[in-house]
């Protein structure tokens, strides 16, 4: 009887240690679960806070931020991916003047009005009209490749006319008396058609001209516009990430919070390129508390292209 008291506290007590160890090595996974979900929710809330406040910096003829993306690599830090409509990563030089894009409206004041509904309707709204402007700027430009291929044209029957001009003037020499009356008509004619298209040609060169000079005054102005504006959301995302950056406080303070701007950077061997800004999680944290202010956390950050 003692020995079958025995047996069984033995086997209970390995099946509550087994329990035990079992839970004991579930613990470390439940945590790191709950440390993703909740970085997974401050990620979510510091996207929506930086698509906000930068989206609605928007210029006439200009890029607008479109999107904001985020992950998580463990061990490392965040990682934002913002993207640009209307960014001109290669512009053409036949690019024509864009027209204006519409005005975004205003988000109302307030963490409240970050996440505003109607808010974020009217910009998707106004983001949508900017869309069909930039798509009759393309028409523009069909419309001037159209003009080229005009000009190319009436060369082209230029030099059919001078051609047929040279063989009537040779026939012409071999011609009866009689009929080089005849001839001078022909020729003549040909002569007025050939001056007509010459000086229809003249105003299509013209015209080309005219637009490409200003096709290429406007590439300048869209590079200007576009430096200043990833200058600008580097700026406004510091400052936003220096306000708001408190509330990332599940990622560790040793790892990294990394802003990439698509589009943002320099060309290199006329490839298009990424602005990469790191952030140290510590000197986000330094910025929050307000020990160092914004243009010191940019100078903080390391900067490259990709």
């Amino acid at each position: 009887m003692n020995n079958f008291k025995v047996n069984t506290f033995k086997n209970n007590f390995s099946k509550v240690v087994a329990t035990s160890v079992a839970i004991a090595a579930m613990i470390p996974f439940l945590s790191q679960a709950q440390q993703f979900e909740d970085i997974h929710k401050q990620l979510d809330i510091m996207s929506d806070i930086v698509k906000t406040s930068v989206a609605k910096k928007v210029t006439p003829h200009g890029p607008w931020l479109s999107n904001v993306e985020h992950t998580y690599l463990a061990g490392q830090g965040a990682v934002f991916t913002m993207t640009s409509r209307g960014s001109m990563r290669s512009i053409s030089p036949n690019m024509p003047v864009m027209p204006r894009t519409p005005v975004v409206p205003v988000a109302p004041k307030g963490m409240e009005g970050l996440f505003d509904e109607e808010f974020q309707a009217e910009l998707e709204a106004a983001m949508a009209e900017a869309e069909v402007a930039m798509e009759l700027a393309y028409q523009e430009a069909d419309m001037q490749r159209e003009l080229r291929e005009q000009e190319r044209e009436l060369a082209y029957k230029q030099r059919d006319l001078a051609r047929a001009e040279r063989d009537l003037s040779y026939e012409k020499r071999h011609a009866e008396k009689e009929e080089l009356a005849e001839y001078d008509k022909k020729i003549e004619k040909l002569k007025l058609m050939q001056k007509e298209i010459k000086k229809e040609s003249e105003k299509l060169r013209t015209k080309n001209a005219q637009m490409a000079k200003k096709a290429k005054q406007t590439k300048a102005e869209l590079e200007a516009k576009q430096k200043q504006y990833f200058a600008d959301m580097e700026t406004d995302t510091t400052r936003v990430l220096c306000d708001y950056g408190v509330s990332l406080k599940a990622i560790p303070d040793d790892e990294y919070v990394t802003f990439i701007f698509v589009g943002g950077g320099e060309k290199m061997n006329s490839r298009a390129t990424d602005k990469v800004l790191v952030f140290h999680k510590s000197d986000v944290k330094s910025c929050a508390l307000e020990k160092i202010d914004s243009a010191q956390l940019l100078t903080k950050a390391n900067g490259y292209y990709f």
